[in-house]
């Protein structure tokens, strides 16, 4: 079951109705099924979505929200939470996922894709990874800033294209400051990955 047990923190309710989005104290949209496609939804299970926040954006369907498994088995497991923005793109884009220094995730049907090591990475000795199905597009993105804008993120966050998702997702509850750092920082992957090469969405130009 999806269920909000207790109320969120204050902070995090103000960021929510500042972005002019909408808590949920159930999961209406069964978002471990809706999102799917994504990596992080096939791993684990006893999936339990904590809270959830949606609304309209001028990019597309902005969600957010506290979500948990439990990884490993018999008695060799944990409890582990995650918080994650997905926006619901309208244009899509080749599959990759970007890591930052956890040596995670990237199995399955990330197998395929080449890995492409990001060099320049805000710390030499904790390089970042992506797995990518097109390296051509990745180098385009690169170009476009892409490298930089991983720098400035926290770098257990892992960051996923898939189809019209794109998707930020850290392995711990974050705080609202933190949610809403995560929040921006999707957008700003959104445009810079927008294969139609336009204009910036208005969050992200006024940010």
């Amino acid at each position: 079951m999806s269920l909000l047990r207790s109320d969120p923190p204050r902070e995090l309710v103000d960021v929510v109705r500042r972005r002019h989005l909408v808590m949920h104290r159930t999961d209406p949209f069964d978002l471990p099924s809706r999102y799917a496609a994504l990596y992080l939804f096939t791993i684990g299970h006893d999936r339990r979505v904590i809270w959830a926040a949606s609304g309209a954006h001028p990019a597309g369907q902005l969600m957010a929200f506290q979500y948990s498994h439990r990884l490993g088995a018999s008695q060799r497991w944990a409890r582990v939470v995650w918080t994650v923005v997905v926006l619901e793109s309208a244009t899509p884009r080749p599959g990759a996922l970007l890591q930052g220094v956890v040596e995670p995730i990237a199995v399955g049907s990330f197998a395929r894709h080449r890995h492409v090591p990001l060099e320049g990475a805000s710390q030499p000795t904790e390089p970042r990874k992506a797995f990518c199905e097109s390296p051509v597009t990745l180098r385009c993105w690169l170009d476009k800033g892409l490298l930089g804008l991983l720098a400035q993120q926290d770098p257990r966050t892992a960051w996923e294209l898939r189809g019209r998702l794109v998707a930020g997702y850290r392995p711990d509850p974050a705080d609202a400051v933190e949610v809403d750092r995560l929040l921006d920082a999707v957008v700003r992957l959104h445009d810079l990955t927008d294969t139609r090469g336009g204009g910036m969405s208005e969050d992200a130009r006024t940010g």
